[in-house]
């Protein structure tokens, strides 16, 4: 476990997750701190809410997490997402772009994109297929009376089967 002073911020050490990177959004003017856990080499991911379920009721705060973006109404209403499978390919709802028809009323408010070392290909030059970063997106709804955030996670890591 690892506090940190002031306002404490846990979460749990896992040797399959051995990096973390905590990040603090606002919503309804209150502060909601997170920690995505990963590992460097592998897709494995992990969220820990550092938030009280008392804390974000009483703030008028509503979370639902979806491993599966095809179970989440608005990526799959709002969002253009890539779900390709193959010999190369494994993608779960990578994210491609907002959907025309809400472009003028969802924005993207948010985007870092975490990278990590390029696997060499045997050859010893860079491929792009070996590219290897954590991405983090929010989304906010324009013009909304609610406090609407939407936040994505996104690994990618290449691995040879």
């Amino acid at each position: 476990m690892i506090i940190i002073p002031k306002k404490a911020i846990r979460f749990p050490i896992q040797s399959s997750l051995n990096r973390a990177s905590t990040y603090t959004f606002f919503c309804n003017y209150s502060s909601i701190n997170f920690t995505v856990t990963y590992h460097r080499r592998t897709t494995a991911m992990g969220l820990h809410i550092n938030e009280a379920p008392l804390y974000l009721n009483n703030n008028g705060i509503y979370m639902i997490v979806f491993r599966d973006l095809k179970k989440s109404e608005f990526a799959e209403n709002c969002l253009d997402l890539d779900y390709t499978e193959n010999e190369t390919l494994d993608y779960r709802g990578k994210f491609i772009s907002i959907k025309n028809k809400f472009k003028s009323n969802i924005y993207q408010y948010f985007g870092e994109k975490l990278e990590f070392d390029t696997l060499k290909s045997d050859n010893g030059t860079e491929d792009s297929r070996n590219e290897n970063y954590l991405s983090v997106m929010g989304f906010k709804i324009e013009g909304s009376r609610s406090d609407f955030i939407y936040l994505m996670f996104q690994r990618r890591c290449f691995s040879q089967k």
